[in-house]
């Protein structure tokens, strides 16, 4: 996501003063979120990986394969964050809680089912 605006840029809390500056703000801010969206890509690259190997040991698998379920699963969570917080947006909050998570989950029990059992 590119912060080309002075809106923009102020709404992740930059002062911005003169134009130069708003465009080193904006270019710099964008350059750090495209840093930590690859280091995110990168740290669920190396999940898929390890998932992927230890469920397909018998069957070779390309790393294309493992690069295009590592695009969707990023996606997805890019997804559930936004629903997440559109739910916690809709009651007024800041915070998002389980229930906004039960409202995201409402309509796949297994998924439902899965995570509870994950939190224990």
């Amino acid at each position: 996501m590119a912060y080309d605006t002075y809106d923009d840029a102020t709404q992740v809390g930059l002062a911005i003063n003169d134009h130069a500056t708003r465009r080193y703000a904006c270019t710099r801010v964008s350059r750090v979120l495209f840093i930590l969206t690859q280091r995110l890509k990168s740290a669920i690259w190396i999940t898929v990986s390890r998932i992927v190997t230890e469920q397909t040991r018998s069957v070779p698998v390309d790393n294309s394969f493992v690069d295009a379920l590592t695009e969707l699963v990023f996606e997805q969570a890019v997804t559930l964050g936004g629903d997440l917080e559109s739910f916690a947006k809709l009651d007024n909050r800041v915070v998002i809680t389980m229930r906004d998570l039960d409202m995201v989950l409402r309509r796949n029990e297994g998924l439902k089912e899965a995570v509870y059992a994950f939190q224990g």
